[in-house]
């Protein structure tokens, strides 16, 4: 084999006398391996991602030397371990695993104990034997036993030549065993048996891969150094539209004087997956980090439609300096006037951020700006220096307006429809459009003569007038005028005042008025003349004197003209004492007037009296700082009317009186001046307390991830009757605080000067209503692991978060973490619930995958004589047979202790009372010497048990298992059989007609030594599969039976000879090789030949 070998020959003579020699012959492998990649990939973007997850399967590989699959090697402390689950003899399981380049497996330590024990299925052999020396325990590679784990009373060399270990799979410990046991064994390598595949460039399986192609190389090295390599593109396309957002339809007015409008309005807003682009405000910013002088750096952005970035302000500044990984040219520039920069757009230099001692002009020609990596501040350079440089554009490059104006045009009345387009670098591309609306909204412009005024003509009450016409004028043209009032151009016009109104209408129905006046005064004055003046005595016993008089009369040259007494009593009347004047006045249309007067006077000489009442007083009126009071006004008396009583002091009756006292004072006065006065106090006090109103009680949801809420309210102020009220919150937070999640009480209390006093209260209830947050892993995908139909698997917790404490998370649905999963997919769903009762949810999957082949045992070689008078024979070819598959169709380990669901137990003896037992034999002697078979429960038949000299038979049988879509199926089964006398113990199968008999023990077979059975029953294969256990005492008195661990493994068998799952068939004369491949429920396979 590849290794060194070592050659040793004997020489013996006739008297036993020896000599040796020897020599190594080594073999070097040379041959490299073999490595096929897949083919090359092309997938679309991931939605949102300027690439792709990719999942691929990762390079088939092979080796001209591997003996052992690299899926069944496992790594531990820089060793390597194999478990074999065939089962051989130890000293056979030695020369098979020094036939694959290791050893039995050399455990150290309990750590390495724990490690094997984690691999094994079964009772499996080690390395470790006291074959040379009785006793004395040997590891088969020489190293010292420095660690033990023998179970109970072990080693015990009970059969007395068990030499060899084996590690249990109940517990893990070690037992001494005879050569004729068969165990699966663990293979210990202390280099890697396997090539190792590594990926030596590229992203790798499950990677996000950019846009674009990337290339993946994988390589294959095997134990002895040799080395193959493959590669493979994976192209990841941008197929996804860039998305833009066009600004709301516009609809303005024109601009003055003007049929038109100039429209500014906001560019549409883009955003794509792949877009290299930043925005910062409006703008949008692009590094390149191709290294240039700044004159070509200028150039290039100006050739992509921009310019060297153009910074504003520290924000701006802080922007930029964010997106650099090196020193970086800005527009900035002192080439037109040394020491003057000038920004490269024309904008005015409002902000700058020099480095320490910048600019310098170092060089003697540092004319150009670069901002530094380190800080963010800025520093001159020079021509020949090269940097990554910053482009800035007024809107997205992507950007192009398809149809339309364009912001800044002048846009028509009426409506224009503005079309933007959007196209990201790999082509895809989005539209969108609004409409701009100009409305003529100016009113056209109309201006009327001035007012007109003249005189009547002569013997006429009016005047013909003809004035100059309104002049107008229109925006947008095509205006009619029209008299909206008056009488018109060239008319007659009465005396008096005129109003001529004009409207001018343009084409939108905007309108316009003006208006002037045409007066026309009338000048000429009526006549009038009075009587002279009267004087007269009162009447006897009057203050008065009744006299008579003709009134005057007038006439005017207009009609209209009316005489009224303007001042007197008139003719007839009741004069008092005292002179008065009539006076008489004419008023023609026009308002000319002409008056004319005469007095009549009447003596008097008597004084008046006057009386007051009492003083008192009264409470404020309801709601009033004051109280309206009504009393008894005195009034003075005269022997002559005309006696007038006046208040000189205080408030009148029905006035609304101030809290305290006021006094009224009254004096009568005659006609002839004569006096007289009184006094009283009217006091009035403050009763009424003061009000207060509190707005409703407010409800609001918690601010966005506070567990409170600001909360502004109109703070309630007192009122009353009187000024002088306070106002004071005498509970609560106040308005503008942040009130707590839950209910609190604001209370507000008013007191007035008085020191009266009323309040209010309300509440402010803050509800959580935002659900928390909480994030979940990402699927999981894992193999199972190695003899399990499934996977220990251990995952990341959810996250979570709330704006208040009290979150609590739960799993809703699942198996739960550090669980074991079964192979299939497990959607594993997490719900936080918060102190409020919302809720959030999420959920992932966690995927085994059955990777584990089945290993198989091939029929023995088949040699058989031809048919007579053929060149061959018809053959009869075995099925393979299934030794193990982490993966079962049905298994049963009896570990519950009772008769498991779906299993009936049967008496089928003179016995009716007997029945199997399932547990741990307590009764002597013990079954296996411990009372299990492998140290748990287990099902068992004690003939001692039921205490009679024999008749005891029992039945064990399965539930039924639909097997009809299987063609290979292997039983096995661990029993123990303890015979005596006439008894036995069998085994069948139904095959859906009858019991067919696999395994029969009696008194010829071994006894009470556990038998690991393996039984191909593909030939019994139906749709209610079943299994008979059955122990026969033979009608005498006898011992035990056990059985344990049963299990089903199921696969499909094909071959490359017959269309059929067996191989058998007519074979021609010579040696035909068959090939069997035997495929799990996983789509595992295993192949093997005969």
């Amino acid at each position: 084999p590849v290794g060194t070998s070592v050659e040793i020959y004997t020489v013996t003579d006739a008297g036993g006398n020896t000599a040796s020699c020897s020599f190594n012959i080594t073999v070097n492998d040379t041959e490299d391996p073999t490595i096929s990649c897949p083919a090359d990939i092309t997938v679309n973007n991931d939605p949102g991602v300027c690439g792709a997850v990719v999942n691929y399967s990762l390079p088939v590989f092979d080796d001209n030397c591997a003996l052992v699959s690299a899926e069944d090697v496992v790594e531990y402390n820089g060793h390597y371990y194999l478990l074999v689950e065939s089962t051989l003899n130890w000293v056979n399981a030695k020369a098979a695993a020094e036939a694959l380049g290791g050893h039995l497996v050399v455990i150290n330590d309990a750590a390495e104990n724990a490690f094997v024990y984690s691999l094994i299925s079964q009772n499996t052999w080690i390395g470790l034997t006291d074959l040379a020396v009785e006793g004395v325990f040997e590891w088969i590679n020489g190293d010292p036993l420095i660690y033990t784990n023998w179970a109970p009373g072990e080693p015990n060399n009970t059969l007395g030549d068990e030499e060899y270990t084996e590690m249990f799979i109940s517990s893990g410990q070690w037992n001494d065993n005879w050569i004729g046991a068969k165990r699966a064994y663990v293979v210990e390598f202390t280099t890697n048996p396997v090539p190792v595949l590594t990926l030596t460039s590229g992203l790798g399986n499950g990677a996000t891969f950019p846009v674009g192609t990337s290339t993946e190389t994988y390589t294959v090295t095997d134990p002895a150094g040799n080395t193959a390599s493959c590669s493979f593109n994976i192209t990841v396309n941008d197929t996804e539209d860039p998305t833009v957002a066009c600004p709301g339809d516009l609809t303005v007015g024109t601009d003055a004087g003007q049929c038109s409008a100039v429209v500014d309005y906001a560019l549409p807003t883009v955003s794509d997956n792949c877009s290299p682009y930043f925005q910062y405000g409006d703008h949008y910013y692009l590094l390149v980090e191709s290294l240039l002088n700044w004159v070509d750096a200028k150039a290039a952005a100006e050739a992509l439609g921009g310019h060297l970035v153009v910074i504003n302000d520290a924000a701006e500044n802080a922007f930029v300096y964010s997106l650099i990984s090196q020193n970086t040219w800005i527009g900035l520039t002192d080439l037109a006037v040394e020491g003057v920069f000038e920004w490269v757009n024309g904008d005015p230099l409002i902000y700058t951020n020099w480095a320490t001692g910048e600019p310098n002009n170092n060089l003697g020609d540092e004319e150009y700006v670069e901002m530094l990596v380190v800080d963010g501040q800025w520093n001159d350079a020079w021509i020949g220096a090269k940097r990554h440089y910053m482009v800035e554009f007024s809107s997205h490059p992507y950007l192009s307006l398809t149809s339309g104006l364009g912001s800044g045009g002048v846009f028509p009345l009426g409506t224009s429809t503005e079309t933007y387009t959007v196209t990201d670098a790999a082509g895809n591309s989005a539209s969108c459009s609004f409409t701009v609306t100009v409305n003529d909204t100016e009113d056209p412009v109309i201006s009327c003569p001035s007012d007109i005024t003249v005189n009547n003509e002569m013997g006429t009450c009016g005047a013909n007038m003809e004035y100059a016409a309104p002049s107008y004028s229109d925006n947008c043209g095509s205006v009619t005028i029209a008299l909206t009032g008056g009488i018109g151009n060239s008319s007659f016009f009465p005396v008096g005042s005129t109003t001529e109104e004009y409207t001018a209408t343009d084409a939108a129905g905007n309108t316009a008025s003006c208006s002037f006046t045409v007066t026309v005064n009338d000048t000429e004055d009526p006549e009038i003349a009075c009587p002279a003046d009267i004087t007269v005595s009162n009447d006897p016993g009057q203050c008065s004197a009744v006299v008579n008089y003709m009134s005057p009369s007038g006439m005017d040259n207009c009609p209209g003209a009316i005489l009224v007494q303007t001042t007197g009593l008139g003719g007839g009347s009741s004069f008092p004492v005292g002179s008065t004047t009539e006076t008489y006045q004419v008023t023609d249309a026009a308002g000319n007037t002409i008056s004319c007067s005469f007095t009549v006077t009447v003596n008097d000489t008597q004084n008046p009296t006057i009386a007051c009442p009492a003083d008192f007083t009264v409470s404020n009126d309801a709601g009033q700082c004051s109280a309206v009071v009504l009393y008894e006004i005195p009034l003075g008396s005269d022997n002559c009317p005309g006696a007038a009583t006046a208040q000189t002091g205080g408030l009148g009756s029905g006035s609304a009186f101030p809290i305290g006292a006021t006094t009224n004072t009254f004096e009568v006065t005659d006609a002839a001046g004569n006096t007289a006065s009184c006094s009283f106090t009217i006091t009035v006090k403050d009763t009424q307390n003061p009000a207060i109103a509190c707005p409703a009680d407010i409800v609001t949801d918690n601010d966005v991830d506070q567990c409170s809420a600001v909360v502004n309210y109109l703070a309630p102020t007192g009122t009353d009757n009187c000024p002088g009220a306070t106002t004071v919150q005498t509970v609560g937070l106040g308005s503008g605080s942040a009130f707590p999640v839950g209910t609190t009480t604001e209370t507000f209390t008013v007191a007035d000067a008085a020191g009266n006093m009323a309040s209010c209260s309300f509440t402010v209830t803050v509800n959580d209503a935002q659900d928390p947050d909480i994030s979940c892993s990402p699927d999981i995908v894992v193999d199972n692991a190695t003899d399990l139909c499934g996977a220990y698997l251990e995952y990341g917790a959810p996250s979570y978060s709330d704006n208040c404490p009290g979150v609590t998370i739960a799993l809703t649905a699942g198996i739960g973490n550090t669980s074991f999963f079964p192979v299939g997919a497990t959607t594993e769903e997490y719900t936080a619930t918060d102190a409020a009762g919302n809720t959030a949810s999420c959920s992932f999957t966690v995927t085994v995958i059955d990777n584990q082949a089945p290993t198989i045992a091939c029929p023995a070689d088949i040699s058989v004589d031809n048919d007579a008078g053929e060149c061959g024979a018809d053959v009869t070819v075995p099925l393979p047979v299934i030794t193990s598959d982490n993966c079962l169709i049905m298994e049963e380990d009896f570990n519950a202790g009772a008769l498991p669901a779906g299993w009936s137990n049967n008496a089928v003896g003179t016995n009716a009372t007997a029945t199997w037992s399932f547990g741990v034999d307590t009764e002597g002697p013990l079954i296996n010497g411990t009372g299990s078979i492998d140290g748990t429960n287990m099902a068992f038949f004690d003939d001692d048990d039921f205490d009679t000299d024999g008749g005891e038979a029992v039945e064990l049988i399965s539930p039924a298992v639909d097997l009809t879509g299987y063609s290979s199926v292997l039983l096995t089964f661990d029993y123990i059989y303890w015979h005596l006398n006439t008894s036995y113990f069998k085994v069948e199968v139904w095959d859906g007609v009858a019991w067919q008999t696999i395994l029969l023990v009696d008194n010829d077979q071994v006894h009470n030594v556990l038998v690991n059975g393996a039984f191909d029953v593909s030939a019994y294969l139906n749709s209610a599969f079943q299994i008979r256990f059955t122990y026969d005492d033979g009608g005498e008195w006898a011992w035990s039976v056990a059985v344990d661990n049963i299990a089903l493994y199921g696969a499909s068998v094909s071959n490359d000879q017959t269309s059929n799952a067996a191989a058998s068939g007519f074979y021609p004369v010579g040696t035909t090789t068959v090939n069997y491949t035997v495929t799990d429920l996983a789509g595992n396979s295993t192949t093997c030949s005969l």
